[in-house]
């Protein structure tokens, strides 16, 4: 498996992250005063895909802030797979300088607990002001996880 640098225009890169937002999409939605830049070619983010031979199995907008690795629109090609943590450890090896790998997530989609059995720990939780869901304004969780944790099981349960 190997992690390679995308484009967010990549056609395989936004089927992903397009599936992904649908599944969120039951759970909430940008709030109509939310306006989306149609261009980001100049973001500080750059796409990244998880790869098994030719297929793709995960994608992510990574940035580094500091000695920080932050993740944005984290998305399988196909949920349940169990590729999350060798994606993680892709991310570190790519990324050896960083720390600390973090991200933000919207408590209302159950993915809390999927990144703390990843080892992700909650740092603040917040009331949205981009997103909004069925029964009106949702939280914002932003989780981290120390790379040294990760290192540590990498050595004992790494494929």
């Amino acid at each position: 498996m190997r992690l390679i640098a995308m484009t967010e225009q990549d056609p395989e890169f936004r089927e992903v992250c397009a599936a992904g937002i649908a599944w969120l999409r039951q759970f909430y939605w940008l709030t109509a005063d939310v306006k989306l830049s149609a261009n980001e070619t100049d973001s500080p983010w750059q796409a990244v895909g998880y790869y098994r031979g030719d297929s793709l199995l995960m994608v992510a907008l990574v940035r580094v802030v500091g000695r920080q690795l932050q993740l944005r629109s984290w998305a399988a090609a196909k949920p349940g797979q169990g590729v999350a943590r060798p994606f993680l450890w892709a991310l570190e090896l790519a990324y050896p300088y960083c720390t600390m790998i973090s991200l933000w997530c919207v408590a209302e989609t159950g993915n809390v607990a999927r990144f703390e059995r990843l080892g992700f720990v909650s740092r603040e939780v917040e009331p949205s002001r981009l997103f909004v869901g069925p029964k009106g304004v949702v939280s914002e969780v932003r989780m981290e996880r120390l790379v040294s944790a990760v290192k540590g099981e990498r050595q004992k349960d790494r494929p």
